[in-house]
């Protein structure tokens, strides 16, 4: 990866956690955000920090970088702005690739048509679990995966069922990997919380009945670990866009 040049727009905490985890990855880093951001952000933390008005005609952009060599990350705080800005980049650019953020199924749907390359969703536990992880070197080349490649890799939040025969097992004692092929890195219990497994603490939970798991594999996997709990999937692939 290291001839491609990585671009990303935004300046939210995932936007800069993208910068982060990158590095040394592409043979150059660049953060764009709007003029009203750039005073807020370190400008140390990418090779370049510049500005952009969404109303760009590009011109600039395709002087620096070798677009049809280059990969973006749409990761503008509002949705609308990332469909936009998409919208923008694809009226120019055909052959750039072009990974978007999104909230729900409706802007991932938007973003597909308007011409992102892949959709992340992010949805309300799983955005805040990425936050978090990113930094765990037990699961960064899976979760790169996900997020930066082409595959079957998924998230997804699987719910245990009342016949599943975890219930009662500490999760910390559960060969996921072994026994299942997936990654198991978060349960959300009752409190509507995600606890993270890698804590001393939250390998002591005993499972049970309603307990969501956050994990990470391949689809096929997810999809028979879910058969297996008796419970669901909390993510409709049909609905999401990768």
């Amino acid at each position: 990866m290291k001839k491609i040049d990585a671009i990303i727009f935004g300046a939210n905490e995932y936007a800069l956690q993208i910068v982060k985890q990158i590095q040394g990855s592409y043979n150059s880093v660049n953060l764009y955000v709007l003029e009203d951001e750039f005073e807020k952000v370190d400008k140390d933390i990418a090779d370049s920090v510049d500005t952009f008005d969404l109303s760009d005609d590009w011109d600039d952009f395709s002087e620096r970088f070798d677009v049809d060599h280059a990969l973006v990350f749409c990761a503008l705080e509002q949705d609308s702005h990332n469909i936009f800005l998409t919208i923008s980049l694809r009226a120019e650019f055909d052959n750039l690739r072009m990974i978007a953020l999104s909230r729900n199924s409706e802007s991932a749907n938007k973003l597909k048509m308007a011409g992102a390359s892949k959709v992340i969703p992010m949805i309300q536990t799983t955005s805040n679990m990425i936050l978090d992880i990113l930094e765990k070197p037990v699961v960064t080349d899976m979760l790169h995966k996900v997020l930066y490649e082409e595959g079957d890799v998924k998230i997804a939040e699987v719910s245990i069922g009342d016949n599943s025969d975890l219930i009662g097992l500490k999760i910390g004692d559960i060969q996921f990997q072994e026994r299942y092929k997936i990654l198991v890195i978060a349960y959300v219990n009752d409190d509507f919380e995600t606890h993270f497994i890698f804590s001393s603490d939250n390998k002591n939970h005993l499972l049970q009945a309603s307990d969501v798991l956050v994990a990470i594999g391949y689809e096929e996997d997810i999809n028979n670990f879910t058969q297996k709990m008796g419970g669901t999937n909390e993510t409709n692939w049909r609905h999401w866009s990768w």
